[in-house]
């Protein structure tokens, strides 16, 4: 009956999605919805080494970078279609992530943090200073939109159901995988890795197989994003996004399937919205994620179970 009841659930969710350009016709809330589809993607990967695994990758915004950069180039220099960038930037994305992973993730920990967060740096200078493949801090622009059967995704009611698309089929992955004996595994090793180590889970080979999959995951949310825009620079790269991805999980529900795409709506939605803020934007993320953190650690998508339950007990 419950099983029936989340499938009723998820249906009616999709529904309300589809139809959601009828509702909002204004072309900058189409852009933000647009925008919170790209993150949403983004943290999707993000939680799988951060939110199962337990392991903290400071490191994300390279391969965002990379997987943008990559998508563009390829179609700018090549003439490759959005469609195969996309799988270049899939591919790319996850060599870097094996060949990160499987350095650091044999300490894991403090070493794994280091590493990720110097891959950045490195990746963020390459960016600037290679002029000649980048375009450097100018940037590059006129990245076409994406094509398919005649219909060209320039449009942003066009692009808005690409990337609806691409978020339900992140997010069915994500759930086939975390229901698989495989999540079963990243579950093990967050909560109790010598033990899973005991009963032969190999922690290593788990992790940089989930570390790998957010890297790639990472790779297709900047093509996505490169071909939306159609131009990119090195701020696509800053540390700033990690923090915002940062927050999103562990505001939506780190190592929850819907957490990451609740904080990515969230926090996309209060970016856009409080502008007006200007230098107090930072100072009420850092409050919301305090509280959050204090009353309710596992995030904003367990809200309703707690309410649920202060409801069930006695009087």
């Amino acid at each position: 009956m419950k099983n029936k009841f989340s499938i009723l659930l998820y249906a009616a969710g999709i529904v309300i999605l589809m139809g959601m350009p009828l509702v909002v016709t204004n072309d900058y809330d189409i852009h933000i919805l647009i925008m919170i589809g790209v993150f949403s993607i983004l943290t999707m990967g993000f939680n799988l080494i951060f939110g199962y695994i337990g392991q903290l990758s400071l490191g994300h915004p390279a391969y965002y970078a990379i997987g943008a950069y990559a998508s563009a180039l390829t179609a700018l220099n090549w003439g490759f279609s959005f469609w195969l960038g996309l799988v270049f930037s899939g591919v790319i994305t996850g060599i870097f992530g094996f060949l990160i992973g499987v350095i650091a993730l044999r300490w894991r920990s403090h070493f794994f943090v280091i590493a990720t967060i110097c891959f950045w740096g490195i990746i963020h200078l390459i960016i600037f200073n290679w002029v000649s493949l980048t375009n450097g801090p100018v940037g590059l622009g006129n990245i076409p939109p994406p094509s398919l059967l005649g219909i060209e995704f320039s449009d942003k009611i066009h692009f808005y159901y690409l990337i609806l698309g691409s978020v339900l089929v992140v997010l069915w992955l994500t759930a086939r995988i975390v229901s698989s004996p495989i999540g079963v595994a990243f579950r093990a090793i967050h909560q109790n890795e010598p033990l899973a180590e005991s009963v032969g889970i190999s922690a290593f080979r788990f992790s940089l197989l989930a570390f790998i999959l957010s890297t790639i995951t990472a790779g297709i949310a900047g093509s996505l994003s490169a071909h939306y825009v159609s131009y990119i620079s090195p701020e696509i790269g800053e540390f700033s996004v990690m923090i915002s991805i940062l927050v999103m999980v562990v505001l939506g529900g780190r190592g929850t399937i819907l957490g990451p795409v609740l904080g990515a709506a969230i926090i996309t939605f209060l970016q856009e919205y409080l502008r007006f803020a200007k230098e107090f934007r930072l100072p009420i993320f850092a409050l919301a994620l305090i509280l959050c953190i204090v009353f309710l650690p596992r995030g904003l998508v367990t809200l309703p179970n707690l309410v649920a339950s202060y409801w069930k007990r006695p009087n």
